[in-house]
C-alpha cells in the first residue's frame, strides 16, 4: 500500500530509554568516562550538596552506578546476558537494579578532645563515606523494567504550559494544542519528583547529622529507605508505569509509545472535551484514530508514525531540498508543508496545490520556494493504524477499532503474513524485537540453544540471543525459531530467527483465509461468523497459551515424603514432583506436593498439593532459590514452577476480527462439504454477514478481498 521505504533509525520505539540512561549517565560509565556533574541526576545532587549542619558539613566527591553483580557491562555478550539475568529476576519475583552510589566528604567541626580552640579557629577532621542515594530498576534489552518479578512500561505524560481555567467551558483555549503540552519522558517525572523532595532530603539529613555526635557514627541507610518510599517506589509502580501488555508484539510496541494527557490521578471527568479532541498540532506527532473506546478515549493516545520527543516536544519528520528536519509544533505553525505524494497528485482539479500553514489548509496556484513535505506517507497515524491495508476507505471509528483489535491477536500455531501488506509488516517485525536479524555479511558458526553465532569476513564473531519458548504476563508464548543452520551465508539484515508472531521477519498476527459475504441461514445474523470445521481440525486458527504454575515450599516445609509404601511412585519419594516433562495433564491433575507438621497427628504430616488449571503438555520444571513471596512475610525456601502448553482450538463464542474494524463471535461451526463454495468446489472458511459492511463503512475489507483473491488465482487477470 505504501510506497516509500521507511527508515528505521527515525523510528523511536521507545522514547523514555535512551533519555533515562543519560539521566543516571548508565553509557558514560559503561564506556569508563567521568560522569559529568552538570546533567541528569548528578547534575541534581551536586546542587543539593554540600549540606551543612551545626557541627558538620557534608560534600559530594564522587558518584557512581553499580550494576548486579551478574553481569559485566564490558563484554561483547553484554545484552545477552543482561536480557538472561532480566529473565531470572522475572522468575524469582526480584527487581533488577542499579544503584546510586556517592561518595561524600563528612567534615567535623568539633573541637578534639583535649584540644580547645586555637586562635578562634576549629580545627577540622575529614572523613570519607560511601553512601547508597537510592537504587533504580534498569531498563532490559526489550526496553522494559522488571519490578518485583513484572515486566513494566514507562509512559509519556503530557503537561499544560499553561493553567487554564477548568470551571470556563472556552472552546477556543484549544487544551489540546501541542504547542501548549509538553511531552514529559520517564526521566523527566523522575526529576521533577526528586526536585520536589530535595528539600525534605535536605531537611532529613540536617536532622540525622544533628542527632550525631561523631562522624565515625553516622548513618545515612534511613534516608536511602526514605528516597525509595517516596520517590522511586511510587513513580515506577504507578500509573505511569503500567505492567507490559505482552499479549502479541504490537501490543508490546504500541504501549511502549503510550502517552496520556491525565493529570496523573486517574480522575478523567474533570477534563474538559476540548482537551480529548484532535487538534491540528497532532498532524505527524500523534496517531489521530488509535485512542481507548473507555472514559479515556481521547486522553490515552500514542506517538504517531515516526514521531520522537526532544527537550519535550514532538517533533515530526519532514523533507527540505532532499534533508530530514525535524519541526516542533511551534516551528510547523509559521512554515508552509504540502503532503507526501506522486507529482500527478500534487494539483487538484483545479489545476492548485493544496497546502497547509498553521493547521489551516488552502490552494495556491504555485508552491513557495521554502515549503516542507512530509517525509512519510500516512505519517498521521501511528503503527497499529498503519498496519491497516487501504485504510483510507474505512471510517475513522473502524479504523481505531482495528488498531485496537490487532493488539488483541493471539500467537497462532501456524501463523501466515498478510497476502495484502501495507509494507510496514517488515518494519514492525524488526522494532519488536521477537525476530532476530543479522548486522553483518557472514557465515554461521554455531546454532546453539541461547544464542546464534556468526563469523565475520574480518573473523571477528557476533552473537545473537535467542530464546527458547517462555510464558508472557498475558498467558501467550513467546519463542524463537531459528530459520539458518550452520553454514549458512548471511546477508546483513537478514532474519536468523523468528518470534511467535512473525514469520521470516515480518509481522504475522493471524492467517489469509477464503470469505465469503452472505447470509447464512440467519447463522450470521449481526455479528455471528460462519466458520468451517476445517480451521479446528487442520489447526489453522489453533491459539498457542504457556501457563507458569508456581509453587512455593516456605520455611517449615519440605517435598521430601518418609513414605517409603512400594505404591509411592519415584517422583514423590525423591522431590515431591508428581510430574515430568513431556507429560500430558488434565485439568485437576497433581503436579506437586509438600509437606509439613501436623499439630494434631505428629505420624501423619499435613500435605498440600499443586492442581493443574488447564488441559496440556508440560514442558519444562524449574526450581528456583532466593524467591520473594509477593503475597506475604512468611519467607520462601524455594519455588517449583511447572509451565504447561496449551492448544487452544477455535470454538464456539470465540473472538474473530479482521484489520478494519470487522469483528464477530463464532455462532456455528459447520462441515466443510456443508460450508458455500466456489465453481471447483472448493469450500469458503468464513461466512461474514454483508449487513457488516456498508453499515460500518469500512469498505477497505471489500477491497482486500479483492485483492487476496486476485493474489490467489493469478490467471484470473488474463
Amino acid at each position: 500500500m505504501f510506497e516509500d521505504i521507511i527508515d528505521i533509525d527515525d523510528i523511536c520505539l521507545s522514547p523514555h530509554q535512551k533519555a533515562y540512561e543519560s539521566f543516571l549517565q548508565i553509557n558514560r560509565l559503561i564506556k569508563g568516562e567521568k560522569p559529568d556533574e552538570n546533567i541528569g541526576l548528578y547534575g541534581l545532587l551536586s546542587k543539593i550538596f554540600p549540606i551543612e549542619s551545626k557541627h558538620f558539613c557534608l560534600c559530594l566527591e564522587d558518584y557512581q552506578i553499580v550494576f548486579p553483580g551478574a553481569i559485566d557491562p564490558q563484554s561483547p555478550e553484554y545484552l545477552i546476558n543482561l536480557d538472561s539475568l532480566a529473565w531470572a529476576y522475572c522468575n524469582r519475583g526480584a527487581t533488577l537494579q542499579c544503584s546510586a552510589e556517592l561518595t561524600l566528604r563528612i567534615e567535623s567541626r568539633r573541637a578534639p578532645v583535649n584540644q580547645g580552640v586555637v586562635n578562634g579557629d576549629i580545627r577540622k577532621t575529614f572523613r570519607q563515606i560511601p553512601h547508597c542515594f537510592a537504587t533504580f530498576p534498569m531498563f532490559t534489552p526489550r526496553g522494559t523494567f522488571i519490578i518485583k518479578g513484572l515486566e513494566r512500561v514507562p509512559i509519556v505524560r503530557m503537561k499544560s504550559v499553561i493553567q487554564f481555567d477548568t470551571t470556563i467551558n472556552n472552546k477556543n483555549s484549544f487544551q489540546s494544542d501541542l504547542k501548549m503540552l509538553d511531552a514529559w519522558v520517564f526521566s523527566d517525572q523522575l526529576t521533577n519528583i526528586i526536585c520536589k523532595n530535595a528539600l525534605k532530603y535536605k531537611e532529613l539529613l540536617i536532622r540525622l547529622l544533628d542527632k550525631t555526635d561523631s562522624a565515625e557514627r553516622i548513618s545515612l541507610n534511613p534516608l536511602t529507605h526514605w528516597i525509595q518510599k517516596s520517590c522511586i517506589i511510587p513513580l515506577f509502580t504507578g500509573e505511569l508505569c503500567p505492567i507490559l501488555d505482552d499479549t502479541n508484539p504490537l501490543s508490546e510496541i504500541s504501549l511502549k509509545r503510550k502517552l496520556t494527557t491525565k493529570r496523573g490521578t486517574g480522575k478523567t471527568r474533570s477534563l474538559m472535551p476540548e482537551r480529548r479532541g484532535v487538534h491540528a498540532s497532532h498532524y505527524g506527532r500523534i496517531c489521530l484514530v488509535e485512542t481507548p473506546e473507555s472514559e479515556s478515549i481521547g486522553l490515552d493516545l500514542h506517538l504517531a508514525l515516526a514521531a520522537r520527543i526532544e527537550n519535550k516536544k514532538i517533533l515530526s519528520p519532514l523533507q527540505k531540498d532532499g534533508n530530514t528536519i525535524w519541526l516542533s509544533p511551534e516551528e510547523e505553525a509559521r512554515a508552509w508543508v504540502v503532503p507526501k505524494a506522486d507529482s500527478i497528485y500534487d494539483r487538484d482539479i483545479s489545476d492548485q496545490f493544496l497546502i497547509r500553514q498553521a493547521g489551516e489548509v488552502c490552494a495556491v496556484p504555485e508552491l513557495p520556494a521554502d515549503v516542507y513535505r512530509d517525509k512519510y506517507s500516512a505519517q498521521f497515524l501511528g503503527l497499529a493504524a498503519n498496519l491497516i491495508p487501504f485504510v483510507q476507505h474505512n471510517d475513522n471509528n473502524r479504523v481505531m477499532m482495528g488498531a485496537k483489535n490487532m493488539k488483541q491477536a493471539l500467537p497462532l500455531l501456524f501463523p501466515e503474513a498478510p497476502l495484502i501488506k501495507t509494507g510496514r509488516e517488515q518494519l514492525l517485525g524488526r522494532l519488536c524485537g521477537h525476530a532476530v536479524f543479522t548486522r553483518n555479511i557472514g557465515h554461521v558458526k554455531e546454532v546453539m540453544e541461547d544464542k546464534i553465532v556468526v563469523l565475520k569476513k574480518d573473523g571477528q564473531q557476533d552473537f545473537y540471543g535467542i530464546q527458547p519458548i517462555r510464558p508472557t504476563g498475558h498467558r501467550t508464548i513467546t519463542s524463537h525459531r531459528p530459520l539458518v543452520k550452520k553454514g549458512d551465508r548471511v546477508e546483513e539484515g537478514q532474519a536468523l530467527a523468528d518470534g511467535a508472531c512473525t514469520v521470516n521477519g515480518e509481522l504475522a498476527l493471524g492467517v489469509n483465509l477464503l470469505v465469503a459475504y452472505m447470509p447464512y441461514y440467519g447463522l450470521n445474523f449481526e455479528d455471528g461468523i460462519v466458520i468451517s470445521d476445517r480451521l479446528v481440525n487442520e489447526d489453522v486458527l489453533t491459539s498457542l497459551h504457556l501457563m507458569d504454575i508456581p509453587f512455593d515450599v516456605y520455611t517449615g516445609q519440605h517435598m521430601e515424603s518418609t513414605d517409603t509404601r512400594s505404591e509411592m511412585n519415584e517422583f514423590t519419594l525423591k522431590k515431591g514432583v508428581l510430574c515430568q516433562v513431556d507429560q500430558t495433564v488434565q485439568k485437576g491433575d497433581r503436579l506437586f506436593v509438600k509437606y509439613q507438621k501436623n499439630e494434631s497427628d505428629i505420624r501423619s504430616p499435613e500435605r498440600t498439593y499443586c492442581h493443574s488449571p488447564i488441559n496440556g503438555t508440560i514442558i519444562n520444571i524449574l526450581h528456583e532459590t532466593g524467591c520473594v513471596n509477593a503475597t506475604g512475610s512468611q519467607p520462601v525456601q524455594y519455588r517449583k514452577r511447572c509451565w504447561i502448553l496449551e492448544k487452544r482450538k477455535i470454538e464456539v463464542g470465540d473472538k474473530l476480527m479482521g484489520r478494519h474494524g470487522n469483528k464477530g463471535v463464532v455462532a456455528r461451526i459447520i462441515k466443510s462439504e456443508k460450508m458455500p463454495h466456489l465453481q471447483d468446489g472448493t469450500p469458503v472458511d468464513v461466512i461474514l454477514n454483508p449487513h457488516g459492511v456498508v453499515s460500518r463503512m469500512n469498505l477497505g475489507q471489500i477491497l482486500e478481498t479483492h485483492m487476496g483473491w486476485i493474489l490467489r488465482h493469478p490467471s484470473f487477470l488474463s
